[in-house]
């Protein structure tokens, strides 16, 4: 205390006041860079979770795609192997027996739109 007395002594009050004002804003200063470092901390933290979750669930959702297009894919075989044992029951008039069917569809069509 007889430090600040003999500096306003010395300099004024003027100088004693701007000492003042200048430790006060350093000391606010300070804490406002840690609070909001702290808080960046904390932000990133729950960023960097949830980055980390949706590559999670990227993962995921992209092996369940991969398990539906193999599916995908047997069914189609299914069908191809089904088509072709038709075509050899039909002794190669499938062909045909889609013609037929296709221009029957066209026809019911035309009676739906009337």
């Amino acid at each position: 205390m007889d430090v600040i007395i003999e500096v306003a002594e010395k300099f004024g009050l003027m100088a004693v006041t701007a000492g003042a004002a200048f430790w006060y804003i350093n000391k606010n200063n300070n804490f406002l860079q840690i609070e909001l470092q702290k808080e960046m901390r904390e932000s990133f933290s729950r960023l960097e979770g949830i980055v980390i979750q949706l590559i999670n669930n990227s993962k995921t959702e992209r092996e369940n795609n991969k398990q539906a297009f193999l599916l995908i894919e047997k069914e189609n075989e299914i069908i191809i192997d089904i088509i072709s044992k038709l075509n050899t029951t039909m002794n190669g008039d499938l062909k045909r027996e889609i013609e037929t069917l296709k221009s029957s569809i066209k026809e019911h069509k035309k009676g739906w739109f009337k």
